[in-house]
């Protein structure tokens, strides 16, 4: 079906932009390449992670094949090639780490199986979602905190963020749970992308609450 391949795209997308979220907080820019450049580079590791996933299918040298369009992203940036690995080992673990959390606690809610959880496609779309959104919570706090910047979050943010989070998987269960009761295929398939959209939604509404914080402090 198209919505597993949206969502194999979300993946992606998430994964990228994370890496490129981590590259930016501590890695420096060189400045003989366009700031327009890095806007556009987080299509970089999307391309070639899509086409790892195509020709590996998730196996294991899919692994390798992420992590060498981590490591194409990171030539954008100056630092020292210890950092770029251990930036890429970071985004790598979290991101497997997520998805495991997420895994059990599917098992643990819906009283299933590992199996079950990886197999049954509801739920591993389930579980791709919630784990993309833990994925970010893991990857922001990490740059709030040891971004270059000096400008302070207030606690006011951490709140929203954490509340906004919360909410925001809470959601996706909701949605899920009543999915599996629609026999529909284009209502199943509109629950699965408005939950991508909920997860994109969170983000730019807290990326949008930080460039005003941002201006403030100018000002």
């Amino acid at each position: 079906m198209i919505i597993y391949h949206v969502v194999d795209f979300f993946t992606v997308v998430v994964e990228a932009l994370m890496m490129f979220i981590l590259c930016e907080t501590f890695c420096q820019r060189r400045e003989n390449i366009a700031s327009w450049v890095y806007n556009l580079g987080v299509f970089i590791p999307i391309l070639l992670i899509g086409i790892s996933n195509h020709i590996f299918n998730y196996g294991v040298f899919n692994v390798a094949g992420m992590l060498f369009a981590f490591f194409v992203l990171t030539c954008l940036y100056k630092a020292k090639i210890s950092t770029k690995f251990i930036i890429i080992l970071v985004n790598y673990l979290l991101s497997a780490l997520t998805e495991i959390v997420t895994m059990y606690s599917i098992i643990m809610i819906y009283g299933i199986t590992a199996e079950e959880a990886i197999e049954v496609a509801s739920y591993r779309l389930l579980g791709s979602i919630v784990s993309k959104m833990l994925f970010f919570l893991s990857v922001n706090t990490i740059r709030l905190k040891y971004r270059k910047s000096s400008l302070n979050m207030q606690t006011s943010y951490w709140i929203l963020f954490f509340i906004m989070l919360a909410i925001s998987v809470a959601t996706v269960f909701l949605i899920f749970n009543l999915s599996f009761n629609i026999e529909d295929t284009y209502m199943y398939n509109l629950s699965v992308i408005c939950s991508i959209g909920l997860f994109f939604s969170t983000f730019f509404a807290l990326y949008l609450y930080e460039n005003l914080a941002k201006q403030t402090d100018i000002i």
